[in-house]
């Protein structure tokens, strides 16, 4: 299932990411991780009867980013890409003598 989550995630498909979004938390239940669970949960429950629709699309719209212009199967979620960004300045600075 988790191949299926990054292959989703991947391709910017954030359907398919909500549909295992509930498996996902079944799954850090059954595990012992129940902050993990719960975290997922509330965001469901505030995506799907919290949040105004359109604030639902905008939240949906910037979890996955594609910050090439390759489209589907090179996207990435929006925490992987500062993550990218943060390795990048820190490369940046070492190299200007600035760490």
């Amino acid at each position: 299932m988790v191949v299926v989550l990054v292959h989703a995630i991947s391709d910017g498909d954030f359907g398919r990411v909500d549909v295992l979004l509930c498996h996902l938390a079944l799954m850090f239940r059954g595990a012992g991780c129940n902050k993990y669970c719960t975290e997922i949960l509330h965001f469901l429950h505030n995506l799907k009867h919290v949040w105004t629709p359109e604030f639902g699309d905008i939240m949906r719209d910037n979890m996955i980013v594609c910050v090439s212009e390759l489209g589907p199967g090179h996207c990435m979620g929006i925490d992987m890409n500062i993550e990218h960004i943060i390795g990048y300045l820190k490369t940046l600075l070492r190299a200007k003598g600035m760490t």
